[in-house]
């Protein structure tokens, strides 16, 4: 019964995550700088979670507003307003995936690539959270794409949930 539970509130994350990239689309163009050139879409968006979770730890919510599109900014003001929800001091972070969305390719190459990833959050308090991003890393041809499109969290005592970008909750 109790994994029903968790399997549930799991869905509540991932749904609504992969229905937004579905419809919206940023991300990251795969072929914008020379680093990413031989980099797949799902190895950018792995490096974009674990730099994601390295600017959660040094709250760095600069940071994390300029790894958002153009087309849907956040400014740090919000993403730290999202972040004062987590009570306690982060204890640790651990990424728990990423999760194919959408995609799409031509002669081999990515055209459209979405995907979610997740963390646990881990207090000094003993609370846990789930903290959600979500992105392209391939949208050809439509640069202000590029970039997150949202970042959830959710509270797994109470059930809360809030969220910046696309995804914006509470």
């Amino acid at each position: 019964m109790e994994g029903n539970k968790i399997m549930s509130r799991k869905c509540l994350i991932i749904i609504p995550l992969l229905c937004c990239l579905f419809f919206s689309g940023c991300g990251f163009l795969y072929t914008t700088s020379v680093d990413d050139k031989d980099k797949s879409p799902w190895m950018i968006a792995r490096d974009t979670l674990y730099s994601f979770v390295e600017c959660v730890k040094a709250n760095d919510t600069e940071s994390i507003s300029d790894m958002f599109c153009e087309a849907t900014p956040v400014s740090a003001e919000e993403i730290d307003n999202l972040l004062d929800n987590i009570e306690g001091e982060i204890v640790s972070i651990e990424t728990n995936g990423i999760h194919d969305g959408l995609k799409q390719s031509k002669d081999g190459v990515y055209t459209i690539y979405t995907y979610a990833a997740i963390c646990t959050v881990y207090t000094d308090d003993g609370k846990e959270y789930k903290l959600s991003i979500s992105g392209v890393t391939a949208w050809e041809g439509i640069p202000s794409r590029i970039g997150l499109d949202s970042i959830t969290l959710a509270d797994e005592q109470t059930d809360e949930r809030y969220g910046v970008g696309l995804w914006k909750i509470g």
